[in-house]
């Protein structure tokens, strides 16, 4: 491959990480409003008699979420607190609507389908690696002649597994340090920040591509890219130019 396709094969490795990183962030503003607005009717249910229509309609519009891959656990934790707040208050009521009844089936639907998530995600194990086998002497050969070593699994199957799941991480810091900024540089400085104090392996990754990507856009990055290679040196990289 020339240098020319590699240039632009990095290009396009990066468009779709940026790509990706966006809509994870969009999901996280949307994941973060839905969840606002829940909390907020949960806290005002004290002081309006009828509130089952605006819980049901929250219900409504957010029953496909359960369907997706798209909360942290964090907010799953948050979800099932608001959900579990408004049972109690309903519990609180003497007398029981066919609606509130209806609320109620919703909400254990939800607690169901948040706990056999967090089943399946504690079920998922690590993928299974034969180690890499150097080559060993061959006590039937000649001297000095060794065995060839055994093939392993690992570049080709759990090395792509795994960088398909440091990306994803890596477009989840992405979209945490782009919320509050107006420009891609200011992202840069902050990840480089958390790689040169945190000593954070995934920030100097993230910073290394933003750099890259700024490049190809005609951005002067020789300060950027000198703090990369500072940074490079705590993981105990010689922050020479390969």
């Amino acid at each position: 491959m020339s240098r020319v396709e590699a240039l632009k094969s990095l290009e396009s490795l990066l468009e779709n990480f940026l790509e990706r990183a966006v809509r994870l962030k969009q999901n996280q503003l949307q994941n973060l409003s839905g969840i606002n607005r829940l909390d907020d009717i949960a806290r005002r249910m004290d002081i309006r008699d009828d509130f089952t229509e605006e819980i049901g309609n929250w219900f409504a519009e957010h029953n496909p979420w359960l369907e997706e891959d798209r909360f942290k656990p964090a907010e799953t934790n948050r979800i099932q607190a608001i959900l579990e707040q408004i049972r109690k208050k309903m519990s609180d009521s003497d007398l029981v609507s066919p609606e509130e009844n209806k609320i109620r089936t919703e909400i254990d639907r939800w607690d169901r389908k948040i706990s056999e998530s967090r089943k399946l995600v504690l079920k998922r194990g690590s993928e299974t690696v034969r180690p890499y086998s150097p080559a060993k002497p061959d006590p039937s050969a000649q001297p000095g002649k060794t065995t060839e070593p055994e093939k392993s699994t690992e570049p080709v199957a759990a090395s792509i597994a795994r960088f398909d799941h440091i990306f994803t991480r890596l477009g989840a810091m992405f979209a945490d340090l782009a919320v509050s900024r107006a420009h891609l540089l200011s992202v840069l400085d902050d990840s480089l920040k958390k790689a040169e104090t945190q000593k954070n392996k995934e920030a100097l990754i993230l910073s290394a591509l933003i750099i890259y990507y700024l490049k190809f856009d005609g951005y002067k990055i020789s300060p950027y890219v000198k703090r990369l290679k500072e940074a490079e040196k705590s993981f105990g990289g010689s922050g020479k130019d390969a």
